[in-house]
């Protein structure tokens, strides 16, 4: 796709409503395949603000853009629902510039929609953060890493782990790896998230150890 083609496509996309209220920067961000907050590219609305302080917010569109003017904070991506209204917005703009990564995105939205509904019954939400770790790091890797391919590593981290492990031990998992993950230095994003899987991994093994010489006593 030549250039005349991108600014026609994201000429046609900005108007036909699914991100038209993104600021130009944000376009541009998404664009070049860099790492956004998803919660960034969603409409506020007045339920969804938080008042801080006495004034509340108000919505205003300014240059064609949506706003919230004064005091607030909107609220975080909790459900599966929500992260699904902003990966689209996401996934509208940047399949401009990369439209051959079309299915694998698609194929992504399924697994995430698994890993949610796989750890429901836990009460946890770290299949956010393995998305915000896949993103930090597709952003690095550009083309090289595919949306249509797990990610053994931040599976094992925030998947497979907490899969199986109590409710006092996910708790301290996902407030450590969630703090990291709030940092913008991708590379120690990254290197924390390796050191948590490698000691994690360790307990695995060293309890698996424990229960196969306990059978192997038993047995004999």
């Amino acid at each position: 796709m030549d250039q005349r083609e991108t600014d026609l496509s994201l000429s046609s996309l900005l108007s036909s409503g699914i991100a038209c209220h993104l600021d130009p920067i944000m376009v541009n961000t998404i664009l070049k395949g860099e790492f956004v907050e998803l919660e960034k590219l969603l409409i506020p609305t007045l339920d969804d603000i938080r008042v801080k302080g006495d004034q509340p917010g108000t919505l205003v569109v300014e240059n064609g853009f949506f706003e919230v003017k004064g005091n607030w904070e909107s609220c975080q991506i909790k459900s599966f629902s929500q992260w699904s209204t902003a990966f689209e917005v996401y996934m509208a703009v940047y399949l401009v510039t990369h439209p051959k990564e079309t299915f694998l995105m698609l194929y992504y939205i399924r697994t995430l929609r698994r890993f949610s509904d796989q750890m429901a019954h836990k009460g946890v939400d770290s299949w956010l953060l393995y998305d915000k770790c896949f993103r930090m790091r597709k952003a690095r890797c550009g083309t090289s890493m595919s949306w249509g391919v797990i990610d053994s590593e931040l599976y094992a981290l925030h998947i497979l782990i907490p899969s199986c492990r109590s409710g006092s031990e996910l708790n301290s998992i996902s407030t450590l790896t969630n703090a990291d993950s709030k940092s913008s230095d991708t590379s120690t994003v990254l290197k924390k998230n390796q050191q948590v899987v490698d000691g994690l991994c360790l307990e695995v093994n060293a309890e698996s150890q424990h229960k196969g010489n306990s059978l192997s006593k038993n047995g004999s």
